[in-house]
């Protein structure tokens, strides 16, 4: 079963294809997509990983990743 997560405080370089490859390396990525916010222009996103496993792998490993000198957030999508 799919199971789809939250990231945020992405840098502003932050690409589907960069997030797609990165959380790959957790296990099968079914859809990324990303939107800006209005106020920041800074992106989020929402990840949808192949399976619960993966998504909890995802959720371990990317927790607090430092990317482009930022913490990444990661949470589950409900």
């Amino acid at each position: 079963m799919e199971k789809k997560l939250f990231v945020g405080n992405l840098s502003a370089e932050t690409t589907e294809a960069s997030l797609r490859a990165l959380f790959a390396e957790a296990g099968e990525v079914v859809t990324v997509t990303l939107i800006r916010d209005t106020a920041s222009g800074l992106p989020r996103g929402f990840i949808e990983m192949g399976t619960e496993a993966e998504a909890e792998a995802a959720m371990r490993k990317f927790a607090g990743y430092p990317q482009a000198g930022r913490q990444m957030f990661i949470g589950e999508y409900r």
